[in-house]
């Protein structure tokens, strides 16, 4: 299994209608509320040897949600559910 994408909504302050590509094999993205999932003819196979797929930075200053970003990807389900629903009604 492999994470290809992530789009949010809104999450606290930080993140609002954003589009992260996890996947140098598929370009991904939404638009008028339709996921479209390509293949990329371009990606390059075993360029980190056989046992590694993919190799993903975020780069960016201090306070722009890398952590943020990591902590959801790290959240269940649920979770990611109750922690937005809780900050909507504070």
């Amino acid at each position: 299994m492999e994470l290809i994408y992530l789009y949010i909504r809104k999450y606290e302050e930080v993140f609002e209608n954003e589009e992260f590509n996890f996947s140098s094999n598929y370009m991904a993205t939404i638009k008028d509320n339709w996921l479209s999932v390509e293949k990329n003819v371009n990606s390059i196979k075993n360029y980190y040897g056989k046992n590694v797929n993919n190799v993903v930075m975020f780069l960016g200053k201090n306070g722009m949600g890398k952590s943020t970003l990591l902590d959801i990807l790290g959240m269940n389900r649920d979770d990611r559910i109750a922690d937005t629903y809780h900050r909507r009604i504070i």
